[in-house]
């Protein structure tokens, strides 16, 4: 009889389970001025952005356990979510719903930094000023203004300007309120030489005095108090116009602003009433 010799191979199959180590990055960092955007990824565990599709969920919330698929604080789909930063906020994102792998759930908190306070602009004859000492920038209806970034700005155009302001962490405050600003040619400036205001200080009255002008006829006379609200507004018919000050309310610094009949301001002068 014949012996038959059989070699027998046995292979073990071995199952590798690799959790992969994932991140969130954010375009703007984690700590973010209050309402700019920021562009969160999710990265995998070689650094680079993981590309997952809509089946990288975001939450607002963490989700009650790593197998969830329907979170109740649901934000989005996607390989990257934008958010606009209000306050402080925790996202959490997970890369494939139904993967249970508690390290594919990870989250990034996201930290506000307060805008600094909007300045206020003030307008003394042909020059506006901020009240920020420093870090402003100059606009006008048409956008930025180029190097105008001191604290005193004087326009060499008709138009509305604004400032808005940095802080040190590089945020920007609000607009600050505008001023309709009237450019005043040579001619101009010489019309509002030409013209007085007296006695300054007053008590009970003001003679606005138009000197040698030709025609002041249906000009305007606006005066408005220290936080902008209009305390008269009135029609000049003479070159001498008699204004009594009893209606005006409470002593304190007024701005005279003088308009032609093409509402052109050309003169503006502050008056102290007594």
């Amino acid at each position: 009889m014949k012996s038959l010799k059989y070699l027998i191979y046995i292979i073990s199959f071995f199952v590798i389970n690799k959790t992969f180590a994932y991140s969130i990055s954010s375009s703007l960092g984690t700590s973010i001025c209050y309402g700019q955007t920021t562009t969160l990824n999710l990265l995998g565990s070689d650094g680079k952005i993981f590309n997952g599709g809509n089946s990288i969920t975001w939450y607002k919330m963490a989700p009650n356990d790593s197998n969830e698929c329907t979170p109740e604080p649901f934000l989005a789909n996607g390989n990257s979510l934008n958010v606009i930063v209000t306050g402080r906020i925790t996202i959490w994102c997970k890369p494939a719903c139904g993967v249970s792998n508690t390290g594919a759930l990870v989250s990034i908190t996201l930290n506000v930094i307060p805008s600094p306070t909007a300045p206020a602009i003030t307008q003394n004859g042909n020059v506006l000023t901020s009240s920020a000492v420093t870090n402003n920038q100059w606009y006008n209806q048409n956008g930025i203004i180029n190097g105008a970034t001191n604290q005193n700005y004087t326009p060499n155009g008709s138009g509305n300007y604004f400032a808005i302001t940095t802080s040190t962490n590089g945020c920007s405050s609000s607009a600050s309120n505008t001023i309709s600003y009237t450019f005043l040619s040579v001619q101009d400036f010489n019309s509002a030489n030409a013209m007085t205001i007296y006695p300054n200080p007053a008590k009970d009255h003001i003679t606005i005095d138009c000197g040698n002008l030709a025609n002041v006829s249906g000009w305007t006379i606006k005066i408005s108090n220290t936080l902008g609200q209009e305390v008269f507004s009135g029609t000049m018919n003479t070159q001498q116009y008699v204004l009594p000050l009893k209606a005006w309310g409470s002593a304190g610094v007024y701005l005279v602003k003088i308009y032609d009949v093409s509402n052109n301001v050309v003169n503006t002068k502050k008056i102290i009433l007594q």
